[in-house]
């Protein structure tokens, strides 16, 4: 199949699902990651579809709200910080990235003691600045 037999099916996909993940696309052309990321990376410069961690959307849809991130696989998001949160020892310090599996981390490090916590996601710092043992 032609790069652009490739792009317009990659273009229709889009279209009616408003989200693509580059493995789907792999199994449905046989193709490469390789060749799909080529694809997309092409159709991206031209505006055609915006360019996700594994896949592409639609120009006009929008990342989901950090509402609804935090509600998708919320029991495995709170098992992932509850595990992390035992591995840290009372006087570590950590570096906290900005996101919906990391907040469940940080609220899991309650109890932990003279703890050093940076982070660049605000809510994040607010709730951990609330825990007297734990500087940021």
């Amino acid at each position: 199949m032609l790069a652009e037999q490739r792009q317009k099916f990659i273009l229709d996909q889009l279209a009616a699902s408003g989200a693509l993940a580059i493995s789907e696309l792999v199994t449905e052309l046989d193709v490469s990651r390789e060749t799909i990321r080529r694809d997309l990376n092409a159709l991206a410069a031209r505006g055609l579809l915006i360019l996700t961690h594994g896949g592409a959307l639609t120009p006009e849809r929008a990342e989901p709200d950090t509402q609804t991130r935090a509600a998708v696989n919320a029991e495995g998001k709170r098992a992932i910080g509850m595990r992390a949160a035992e591995l840290v020892p009372d006087g570590a310090s950590l570096i906290l990235d900005y996101g919906t599996t990391t907040h469940t981390v940080a609220q899991a490090l309650h109890g932990h003691h003279n703890l050093l916590v940076y982070t660049n996601d605000f809510a994040i710092a607010l709730l951990l600045g609330r825990a007297t043992a734990i500087g940021w």
